[in-house]
């Protein structure tokens, strides 16, 4: 019997502060269905069904802009969105959408503590250059997939 396979969008959400580029990563909470306790880049969700026979970015923003006030508590604007591929992930039985945004007001404090709290226990901002520094020192570590996007954009090795 083959699995189901979830199609999800990863946001890539970056911000600024003191003109260094921060990237947004959250850790699972305890009982999610894959890699409970580790670190990934923030928001991810699985998609509904689409609204309309073509897809495309228009058909997953909402869905990145919801999962990102839910899991984080950010409401801003998202600007300079841009799909950067596509994440098989065996393990979750998911294939994500990875798209990269920017909030469009600095640097936002984020919360973990609303409704979906049982999903994201902690995030943090990770100043980019410093990306692979930092997330070798997260307790409970970083999830494969996370990872291998940060190679493809050249801030892990």
């Amino acid at each position: 019997m083959l699995p189901v396979t979830i199609l999800s969008v990863t946001g890539v959400i970056i911000a600024t502060s003191d003109t260094v580029p921060q990237v947004l990563l959250a850790r699972r909470g305890r009982q999610t269905r894959s890699y409970p306790g580790m670190w990934e880049f923030a928001p991810a969700g699985g998609l509904g069904e689409p609204q309309s026979p073509t897809f495309g970015i228009e058909g997953v923003l909402p869905t990145l802009a919801a999962e990102l006030n839910e899991e984080v508590g950010i409401a801003d604007p998202l600007c300079d969105q841009q799909t950067i591929g596509l994440v098989v992930d065996p393990h979750a039985r998911s294939v994500d959408i990875v798209i990269r945004a920017e909030v469009a007001n600095g640097l936002p404090s984020l919360r973990t503590d609303g409704a979906h709290a049982w999903e994201c226990i902690d995030a943090r901002w990770v100043p980019i250059q410093e990306f692979e520094q930092e997330t070798a020192q997260f307790d409970g570590g970083v999830i494969e997939p996370t990872l291998a996007i940060a190679r493809h954009l050249g801030w892990h090795r």
